[in-house]
C-alpha cells in the first residue's frame, strides 16, 4: 500500500509539473546562431548572424543580426567582415587578399551587445574525383 500511494503521489506532481505553461528553462540573454562557412581558395563571403528565439516560435530562425562586429584571423592576418547589403544577417570581407588553404587554422570572433562568441576551424581540402550526373 506504501507503494501505491508514494507512486500516485509521484504521479500527481509529474502531471502538475508538465501541465506548467511557462518554460523551465528561461535563458538569462539573447544568444547568437553563427553559420559560417571558409573554403579553400575561395573568397570569405558565406557567413549569417541570427538571435536565438523561443522553442515554442513560429519561425525557422531568429531575427537577422546586422551589426556584430566580426573578425576572421587567418594564418596571424586579421580580416573585419562588414555586413551585407539588405537586413539579412550576412557578413562578407569586402577584400580580395583573404586567401585559405587547406589545413589553415581559421579563428572566428563575433561582438554584438555584451555577446562575444569565438571558435575555430580547420579549412578542409576540396573534395577529390567529385562527379555530378543529371540523375
Amino acid at each position: 500500500m506504501k507503494l501505491l500511494s508514494r507512486f500516485s503521489a509521484s504521479a500527481v506532481l509529474l502531471a502538475l509539473v508538465s501541465c506548467s505553461s511557462s518554460p523551465l528553462v528561461i535563458p538569462e540573454s539573447e544568444g547568437l546562431v553563427i553559420q559560417a562557412y571558409v573554403y579553400a581558395g575561395e573568397d570569405l563571403s558565406d557567413m549569417r548572424i541570427t538571435s536565438t528565439m523561443p522553442i515554442d516560435a513560429d519561425t525557422n530562425a531568429g531575427p537577422p543580426v546586422n551589426d556584430a562586429f566580426v573578425r576572421i584571423n587567418l594564418r596571424g592576418t586579421t580580416y573585419d567582415l562588414v555586413p551585407s547589403s539588405g537586413d539579412s544577417g550576412y557578413y562578407h570581407y569586402a577584400g580580395s587578399d583573404f586567401a585559405a588553404s587547406p589545413g589553415d587554422t581559421a579563428y572566428l570572433s563575433v561582438t554584438h551587445e555584451i555577446v562575444v562568441a569565438t571558435s575555430s576551424t580547420v579549412v578542409p581540402a576540396p573534395p577529390v574525383s567529385v562527379k555530378l550526373s543529371s540523375e
